[in-house]
């Protein structure tokens, strides 16, 4: 069985991490310190996690992870940084053992074939016990950095006010004193904030929920059209027409398929675009 996917994706509270992760959740397991997290999967798209599982300690997270990797497939660690400050008792031995078995777990699951992906809160650079931290995913110590070098990919999730129709990016490339990175590289940076089409993009299967057994031709149609346009920048002329066929369709789901149209050919342009080899990066001053 060929890898599947492990990915984390930190950035600051409220900036819609855990909506990101609702094509994944919606296939498969949530593992979360509470069930308020997945409150904005229902309300902005309409559907629930396939299941939803909160553990008492890091321990039975990992248990769950191995479990959930052979019983779903996907699996979401969402608040991750939340379900580690519940679980810390004081003893940080303990903590960094069972720290590293779930990361241990998320890494041997997703080399099964699981697609696995932590959900984080984002702390700045720091010093740790003498050693420079990077900035990246909330967790204590010197573990923002040891989590992520397991990850086949760390995303930083930032606003983007000319980012349209939603106003987040994702940051693939490590800038300064933030952690990123994409061993795939198919996300390139500043890239849409969808990990579904990313991962569709490098030629996984990833299929939409029940519910929406629908989006996929209507998808793939609809990027067809927008492959098309000499600039993306008219993106609406496309959409906007679609929607209005879809109109007897829940309109969150509708939601869901113009912009996994739209990103699916961002993605597919960026990956044969030579003209960004040669230009500068976004924020090159700060690297």
């Amino acid at each position: 069985m060929s890898p599947g996917s492990y990915g984390c994706l930190y950035g600051p509270a409220g900036i819609g991490k855990t909506l990101v992760m609702a094509p994944l959740a919606t296939l498969g397991l949530v593992i979360a310190p509470n069930a308020g997290g997945s409150l904005s999967i229902e309300t902005f798209y309409g559907l629930r996690p396939k299941e939803e599982r909160f553990p008492k300690d890091l321990s039975s997270a990992a248990a769950m992870v191995r479990e959930g990797a052979r019983t779903h497939g996907y699996i979401v660690l969402d608040d991750l940084s939340v379900l580690v400050d519940q679980c810390f008792s004081g003893d940080w031995n303990a903590l960094g053992a069972e720290l590293l078995d779930l990361r241990t777990a998320c890494f041997d699951s997703a080399q099964a074939g699981a697609h696995i992906w932590a959900v984080c809160h984002e702390q700045p650079h720091r010093e740790s016990s003498g050693k420079a931290v990077r900035g990246g995913p909330q967790l204590p110590g010197q573990y923002p950095e040891k989590w992520s070098s397991y990850c086949f990919t760390v995303l930083r999730m930032v606003a983007d006010a000319a980012a349209a129709p939603w106003p987040y990016v994702a940051w693939s490339r490590a800038r300064g004193d933030w952690i990123a990175k994409d061993r795939y590289n198919i996300f390139p940076d500043s890239c849409p904030a969808n990990i579904a089409e990313g991962l569709r993009a490098r030629g996984y299967a990833i299929p939409y929920p029940g519910g929406l057994d629908w989006a996929g031709k209507v998808v793939d149609g609809l990027a067809g059209r927008l492959a098309k346009l000499p600039d993306l920048g008219s993106w609406r002329t496309i959409l906007r027409p679609a929607a209005e066929k879809m109109a007897k369709q829940d309109p969150r789901h509708v939601r869901w398929v113009l912009s996994d149209a739209l990103h699916r050919e961002m993605f597919r342009r960026a990956a044969v675009d030579l003209e960004a080899f040669f230009s500068e990066p976004e924020g090159a001053e700060e690297l």
